[in-house]
């Protein structure tokens, strides 16, 4: 599942909320604050949403990738070296591409934080 803070970083807005019950659809509902509005209701279909987190990974310009092996059911993320930093085994694209991003968000932000 994908957190609040990579969701707002994707999507440049602010989520505040994801409702998770329906995330095993084709559809994401979450709510946002934006223009001093708060829960205001939007959604993003999941094959969006999985093309949106992996243009905010080029984006980052860390060189990092997300790759599949053997028809999507190995996926990798790898850095342009082609170092392998998260391997997973998964009947969903998305779910390693969220959980690729997720990784890089919290691991860049240590690299980050360590300057």
């Amino acid at each position: 599942m994908i957190s609040n803070e990579l969701l707002s970083k994707v999507l440049e807005i602010e989520v505040n909320d994801i409702d998770y019950s329906d995330y095993i659809k084709d559809t994401v509902y979450f709510t946002t604050h934006s223009r001093g509005i708060n829960n205001e209701e939007d959604n993003i279909s999941v094959y969006e949403l999985a093309y949106k987190c992996k243009e905010w990974l080029k984006s980052l310009g860390l060189g990092y990738e997300i790759t599949s092996i053997a028809d999507h059911i190995w996926f990798a993320l790898t850095d342009k070296t082609g170092k392998v930093y998260n391997h997973k085994s998964t009947i969903s694209e998305l779910e390693h591409v969220i959980a690729a991003c997720e990784w890089v968000l919290h691991n860049y932000k240590k690299e980050s934080t360590s300057d």
